[in-house]
């Protein structure tokens, strides 16, 4: 049996996985991509050498390659409309057969346009003290599946009776429209957008023509799904946002719903050995509101084509790379067995790295990722993080990946020079 691969991001995503999970894929000729957890808020850019390119959100970003298969896990929340038009754009650059080479576990939870449109008032209501949001609608998925609704939607649902499915859309469009109320009158497009969801009374026989599709999709039970990675000839596990986002270890409030580590994918894996590779750019960055202590405008002039400020995500910063939040969240996700460096190609001959947080004149070098239940920790580090200036040190070009793998006691096995699987350089 073949070590399976497992990818995570150990920032705050945005760090190359797609393009990585990809050059993995081709290199090793996997045959199945695994998005064990996150959904449909990722957005995994792949670029083929013939200059075709994509953002995965919810297929596997192997799915150029022909006959590879994706499988989403029970863990993976999933939005119906956004999958078909996923499929759509990707049936328009040659990949032809993607929803036939996906297979979907049957309890994976899904996002109805309600939900979203909730997402998208309470945001709005939070004004300056915005979280960060994709805008997909994750959020009330989640919480609404944690408060044990009967009118939670699971993928199960898409392939069953067209009455039941009915029923739960309309229950959900009722109580969400009760417990927003008091939300009317925010000014703002968006909310007039959601209120007009709320308010149609042709919205449930129109998602449900616009769902029906789904209902052919392959799906598959839990052990089914272990069945699946148990006896792949290779399976890669595309990992989703990043460590620094996670739900427990993640800086609250600017977190993700969703386990960042190993956890979905061990689940998956049984006793199948893998190896794992930790992504990382040449800089640190990300989306919208939250702590990023390296920032500095001198990183704006770098291309940046596959993410914009438009949207709900916000403005897109970079910093110089983090080696103290790098060794913090490989604290936090345990050992990997090499670093994945993607953005080489920006590298020049003297290239920032932050070795420190100056707080009050006092230099941290090393945060503590506190117990599981303390939420107030991380809540205090994302004080701290906001306030913190950062130490800087400069490396020569040939000295970045020693340095780093020293620093973090890790390996480089793979960089990227690149947005294509040519432009990777593997270390054996």
């Amino acid at each position: 049996m073949k070590p399976a691969w497992v990818v995570v991001d150990l920032a705050f995503g945005d760090s190359g996985k797609g393009a990585t999970v990809d050059a993995l894929v081709r290199r090793y000729r996997a045959d199945w991509v695994i998005r064990h957890h996150g959904g449909a808020q990722a957005g995994h850019n792949v670029v083929t050498e013939d200059g075709r390119h994509h953002t995965f959100s919810q297929f596997g970003a192997g799915s150029l390659i022909p006959g590879v298969r994706t499988l989403l896990g029970p863990a993976f929340i999933m939005h119906p409309l956004a999958l078909l038009l996923e499929a759509q754009q990707l049936h328009r650059i040659g990949c032809w057969d993607a929803l036939e080479r996906l297979v979907v576990s049957d309890q994976i939870r899904v996002i109805t346009p309600v939900q979203q449109a909730e997402l998208h008032l309470r945001e709005l209501a939070r004004g300056a003290a915005a979280h960060g949001t994709t805008g997909v609608g994750i959020d009330p998925c989640v919480r609404d599946a944690q408060n044990g609704h009967s009118d939670n939607i699971i993928a199960l649902d898409l392939g069953g009776s067209p009455d039941q499915l009915a029923h739960k859309l309309r229950s959900q469009q009722q109580r969400k429209r009760a417990e927003l109320d008091g939300f009317r009158g925010i000014p703002h497009p968006a909310a007039d957008a959601a209120w007009s969801l709320l308010d149609d009374t042709e919205l449930v026989s129109r998602v449900l023509d616009a769902w029906a599709p789904i209902a052919n999709i392959a799906m598959v039970n839990t052990p089914e799904a272990v069945d699946i990675v148990q006896h792949a000839e290779l399976p890669v596990f595309e990992g989703a946002q990043g460590i620094l986002l996670d739900e427990v270890w993640g800086f609250y409030p600017h977190t993700t719903w969703g386990d960042c580590t190993f956890g979905e994918a061990k689940a998956l894996l049984g006793d199948r050995p893998f190896q794992s590779l930790g992504v990382t750019r040449s800089v640190t960055c990300r989306h919208g509101a939250g702590p990023l202590p390296g920032y500095t405008s001198d990183f704006d002039a770098l291309s940046e084509p596959h993410n914009t400020p438009e949207g709900w995500q916000g403005a897109f910063r970079k910093g110089a790379l983090d080696v103290v939040l790098l060794r913090y969240a490989l604290d936090v996700v345990g050992p990997v067995d090499g670093l994945a460096i993607n953005h080489m190609d920006w590298v020049e001959a003297d290239w920032p790295l932050v070795v420190g947080h100056d707080i009050d004149g006092v230099c941290i070098q090393e945060w503590e990722k506190g117990t599981v239940a303390d939420i107030e920790h991380r809540a205090m580090l994302t004080h701290k993080l906001l306030q913190a200036s950062p130490v800087i040190r400069t490396v020569r070009h040939e000295e970045l990946l020693p340095r780093l793998s020293s620093e973090l006691a890790t390996p480089v096995r793979v960089t990227g020079s690149g947005p294509t699987a040519s432009s990777r350089r593997w270390f054996d």
